[in-house]
C-alpha cells in the first residue's frame, strides 16, 4: 500500500486513516509512505498547550469588550470562526489551529517520532532509495494543451462554458450564482467542461468571489495570459485573501471591522520600517498586533505589505 503525502506540513490523520482501512492481516503487505521534506529542519521550542491557553484567554477578553461575531469579513485578523454564535470560544476550532501550527513546526524526525508514539506506526527509512526520473514530456505536453483549452474557452466562450457547467455540475450553490443567458454549448465545450469539471467550478467560484470584493478584471487573476493557462489555486487564493484584507481596510462596516482595520494598518506601518523582510521579522511585527487568528501565512502578510508599498 502506498500513501503519497501531498503536503510539506502534513497533519497525521490522513496517513493514519489510510493505513487503518486495511484491517485484514497480511504478512506480505508492505506500507510505503512518501514524505515531502522541507529544506528547513531546524528544531524550534514552542509549547502548544501554553499557546492554546493564552489565545483562549485573549478571545474571552475580546468577547467581553465587543461583539466578536458581528463581522462577516474574511480578513486575516478576523476571529469570528473561533467563536460559537453565543460568543463562547470554540475550543475545537482553536485546537485545530494550534495543531496546524504544531505540525507545521515539526522536523521530519519529530514527525516520525510522533507517528510512532501516538499511532503505533513503525517507520523504517529507506536510506538507499534513489529517485528515478521518468520521461513525462508527453503527459506534460497533453496537460499544457488541456490547460490552454480551459483558459481559451473560459475567456472566449464563457457563456457556453457556464451553460455547460450549469447542466453538468452537481453543486447547487454554484448553480445559484450563475447568470445563464441560454446559449447552448457545442459538444466540444460540453466534453471539455465534463472532463475538467473541478477546474471550471473553481474558475467560476473564484470569479464570483473576486467580483464581490470589487475586482473588475477577474481574469487577470484567474488566467495566466502569458502561459495561456489557469493560475494555480494557491496563487488565486493568495490574491483572494489580499483583497479580503483590502476590503476590511477600505470598507469596514462594524466595530469589529474597525478594530481589525486598525490592526492591519498598524502592522503595515511597522512592517515598512523593517530593514529585512523574512518570515521571522514579519511575524514578530504581526504577533505584536495581538491578533488571535492563526490564519495568516507569511505570503498573506508579504502581499499586504507589498500592496501598500506601491
Amino acid at each position: 500500500m502506498v500513501f503519497i503525502e501531498p503536503d510539506y506540513k502534513p497533519m497525521p490523520e490522513a496517513l493514519k486513516q489510510f493505513f487503518a482501512r486495511f484491517r485484514n492481516e497480511d504478512i506480505n503487505r508492505k506500507n510505503y509512505y512518501y514524505y515531502r521534506q522541507t529544506n528547513n529542519q531546524s528544531l524550534r521550542s514552542w509549547d502548544p498547550y501554553c499557546d492554546f491557553s493564552k489565545t483562549k484567554k485573549n478571545l474571552i477578553i475580546d468577547a467581553k469588550r465587543f461583539n466578536v461575531t458581528e463581522s462577516d469579513k474574511k480578513d486575516i485578523a478576523n476571529t469570528k470562526y473561533l467563536y460559537y454564535p453565543d460568543k463562547s470560544v470554540n475550543e475545537y476550532a482553536l485546537a485545530y489551529d494550534i495543531s496546524k501550527n504544531y505540525f507545521g513546526m515539526m522536523t521530519k524526525q519529530e514527525y516520525i517520532l510522533f507517528l510512532e508514539i501516538n499511532y503505533n506506526i513503525k517507520i523504517i527509512e529507506d536510506e538507499t532509495h534513489i529517485h528515478t526520473k521518468h520521461d513525462v514530456s508527453e503527459s506534460k505536453e497533453q496537460k499544457q494543451n488541456n490547460n490552454s483549452l480551459i483558459a481559451f474557452n473560459w475567456q472566449n466562450n464563457n457563456d457556453e462554458v457556464l451553460s455547460a457547467l450549469y447542466f453538468i455540475s452537481n453543486n447547487w450553490e454554484l448553480k445559484k450564482s450563475m447568470d445563464i443567458i441560454g446559449i447552448p454549448p457545442n459538444d466540444d465545450i460540453c466534453n471539455l467542461v465534463s472532463d475538467n469539471l473541478k477546474a471550471f467550478e473553481d474558475l467560476h467560484k473564484n470569479s464570483i468571489h473576486l467580483e464581490k470584493l470589487g475586482v473588475i478584471d477577474t481574469d487577470s487573476i484567474l488566467i495566466d495570459k502569458t502561459k495561456a493557462k489557469p493560475m494555480n489555486n494557491r496563487n488565486v487564493n493568495r490574491k483572494i485573501k489580499l483583497y479580503q484584507n483590502i476590503d476590511t481596510i477600505e470598507n469596514p462596516k462594524t466595530i469589529t471591522d474597525e478594530k481589525n482595520k486598525a490592526k492591519l494598518e498598524h502592522f503595515i506601518v511597522e512592517a515598512k520600517k523593517l530593514k529585512t523582510l523574512n518570515k521571522k521579522t514579519v511575524f514578530v511585527v504581526w504577533n505584536k498586533q495581538r491578533c488571535n487568528s492563526k490564519k495568516p501565512s507569511y505570503y498573506n502578510l508579504i502581499d499586504l505589505i507589498n500592496h501598500y508599498s506601491k
